[in-house]
């Protein structure tokens, strides 16, 4: 069974702009197709994927902090916003360059954790 969270969230405005993402309890798929593609993905690619959509939920968390849609941040940034759409889908490996650059403009450090790989490196 694979679990997903989902997020609800919800905007309070007044003085400040503030967020409250409240986590709800994990829906469950029981699915012989997931349970298929599961298996056959190894362990790293299921922590790389991981990695990726928390990444892209944290990016998606700063947008909204700052009170900007998709575009206007695509436009701060000089992307299109094609391409703030598919960073925020958790798909995207993103470029160390790339990191700077949204971690500048939303004023954000990234907490990326790399774990030591198990492919030997070679020559």
């Amino acid at each position: 069974m694979v679990n997903l969270l989902r997020r609800n969230v919800v905007r309070l405005t007044g003085v400040c702009n503030l967020m409250i993402i409240r986590m709800t309890k994990p829906r469950v798929y029981n699915s012989e197709v997931i349970k298929e593609l599961m298996a056959e993905t190894s362990p790293e690619e299921l922590a790389r994927t991981e990695k990726r959509m928390l990444l892209a939920a944290r990016l998606d968390d700063a947008i909204k902090a700052r009170g900007w849609r998709q575009t206007e941040f695509a436009t701060a940034i000089g992307k299109k916003p094609s391409e703030v759409s598919k960073w925020l889908s958790g798909t995207h490996n993103f470029t160390a360059d790339t990191l700077c650059d949204i971690e500048g403009m939303l004023d954000i450090q990234s907490k990326v954790k790399c774990t030591k790989s198990t492919m030997p490196i070679t020559d």
